[in-house]
C-alpha cells in the first residue's frame, strides 16, 4: 500500500539560497514548456506528451534528468484541464497558466533516491537532515517550501499495513454546524472552529500587511506573520479531524453519512464560512481512507428529509431551523433533532427502512468525490 509520510526539516541559508535558486529554474522551465506545448498545438494542432517534452529539456537547460518532474507537473495540468472540460457540472476549466515568481514552491524527485539514516541528498541542495525517520520503501520524494517559510519533505512510500479490524458494527454520521457531527448512538463531535477563534487577530495581522510598503522587507515579514497564522488555522483544523476520524473508524466498520456536495455548499455566503471552519470534506476523506484501513468503508445516503422523518415510525414532523428538539406527536419519540437525522441516515445506509420511507438504488450510493446533493435539509431551509 502506497503511503505519504510529511517530514520537516531545517536547511541552512546556503541551502536556503539553492532551493530557491532551484525553485525559480524549475519555474522558468515549466513556463517555456508550456509556450511550447502551446505554440506546437496552433501550429500543427498536435499535443505534445510526457515524453516529447523531456526531449525538450536540454534545449531549454542542459541537465534534462532533475527536471524531468517539470514535464510531469505539466502533463498532470493538462490532464486535469481535460478532465474538467468532459465534466458537465464543472464550470471553471481552469487552462494551465504560467508561474509567476515566487508562486512555484515544490521540487519532486522520483529517481534515484539517496538516503541513508536520518540524512537525504537531494540533487543541487546537498544533505538534509530528517526530524524522523522514513517508513517503507520510498519511492518519490517532494521537497516544499511553505509559505510561512518552513520546510517539508513528502515521501511516498510503499508500506505493509496490517489492518486492525474495527468491531463488526454500524454508525450514522449526521454533519451540522451547530455540532460538526451527530451520531446515531447519542455522541456529539463540536469542532474547535480555529478560524473564528483566530479571526481577530487574522485580520489585524491583515491589515498590517496591506499598509505595507510593496517591495519593502517589513512587507515580506508581515506577509509570513500572515501566513503563519494561516497554517496554525489549518493545523487546529487537521488535528481535530484527525482525532475524530481516528476514533469513529477504530470503533465501527460501517460509517454511514449524508452524500453532499460541499463545493456547491460553499456558494451560499451564510454558510461558507461555517462549514469551511469545520471541515467537512477533509474529515470525510480521512474516513474513507482510514476506514479502508480498517477492513470497514464509508456509505454515502440521500440526504432528504433526513431531519424532517421520525426515526420511531416514519411520520414527517416539520420542523424550522430554530427547532432543535425532535417532538413526533404520533409516535411521543423526543430526542435532539441531530440524532434523530443520524438514525435516519444509518437506517437508508443499511437498509433498514422506516415504514414512510423504502430506499432505492439510488437513495444509497458508493463513496466518490463528487456528489449530486448539494445542500442539507437545515441549508435548504436557511435559504428560503
Amino acid at each position: 500500500m502506497m503511503r505519504a509520510q510529511r517530514i520537516r526539516v531545517y536547511p541552512n541559508k546556503t541551502q536556503q539560497k539553492r532551493i530557491d535558486e532551484t525553485l525559480e529554474l524549475h519555474r522558468q522551465v515549466y513556463n517555456e514548456l508550456l509556450d511550447l506545448r502551446i505554440k506546437t498545438y496552433k501550429e500543427t494542432g498536435k499535443t505534445l506528451c510526457r515524453t516529447e517534452l523531456r526531449k525538450h529539456l536540454p534545449k531549454v537547460v542542459g541537465h534534462s534528468i532533475q527536471l524531468r518532474a517539470v514535464s510531469r507537473r505539466l502533463d498532470l495540468a493538462f490532464e486535469a484541464f481535460f478532465r474538467r472540460c468532459k465534466d458537465p457540472i464543472e464550470k471553471k476549466k481552469g487552462f494551465p497558466r504560467h508561474k509567476k515568481f515566487g508562486k512555484l514552491r515544490s521540487i519532486t524527485k522520483d529517481q534515484q533516491l539517496r538516503i541513508k539514516g536520518n540524512l537525504v541528498y537531494f540533487p543541487d541542495i546537498g544533505r538534509l537532515k530528517l526530524t524522523e525517520p522514513v517508513k517503507g520503501k520510498p519511492k518519490t520524494m517532494c521537497l516544499k517550501k511553505e509559505p510561512s517559510g518552513k520546510y517539508h519533505l513528502t515521501f511516498l512510500s510503499e508500506v505493509e499495513v496490517i489492518p486492525i479490524l474495527a468491531p463488526d458494527k454500524a454508525i450514522g454520521i449526521d454533519l451540522g454546524i451547530t455540532h460538526a457531527i451527530a451520531t446515531s448512538d447519542g455522541q456529539f463531535f463540536d469542532s474547535p472552529k480555529p478560524l473564528k477563534a483566530n479571526l481577530a487577530k487574522l485580520r489585524r495581522e491583515q491589515r498590517s500587511f496591506s499598509r505595507k510598503k510593496k517591495g519593502s522587507k517589513n512587507r515580506e515579514k508581515q506577509r509570513i506573520r500572515v501566513a503563519r497564522c494561516h497554517e496554525k488555522i489549518a493545523d487546529i483544523r487537521q488535528d481535530w479531524t484527525h482525532q475524530v476520524s481516528t476514533f469513529l473508524t477504530r470503533n465501527y466498520r460501517t460509517i454511514v453519512c449524508e452524500e453532499l456536495n460541499i463545493q456547491n455548499m460553499l456558494k451560499n455566503r451564510k454558510l461558507a464560512r461555517a462549514i469551511s471552519d469545520i471541515g467537512w470534506g477533509c474529515l470525510k476523506q480521512k474516513i474513507s481512507y482510514k476506514a479502508s484501513s480498517a477492513g470497514g468503508k464509508l456509505v454515502e445516503v440521500n440526504p432528504y428529509n433526513t431531519s424532517q422523518l421520525c426515526s420511531a415510525c416514519g411520520q414527517l414532523v416539520p420542523k424550522t431551523l430554530n427547532e432543535r428538539t425532535h417532538n413526533c406527536q404520533n409516535c411521543g419519540l423526543v430526542l435532539d433533532r441531530d440524532v434523530n437525522a443520524a438514525i435516519n441516515i444509518l437506517n437508508r445506509g443499511i437498509g433498514r427502512a422506516t415504514p414512510k420511507f423504502k430506499p432505492d438504488r439510488e437513495d444509497v450510493r458508493p463513496v466518490h468525490r463528487h456528489g449530486l446533493f448539494s445542500l442539507t435539509q437545515e441549508a435548504y431551509r436557511a435559504i428560503a
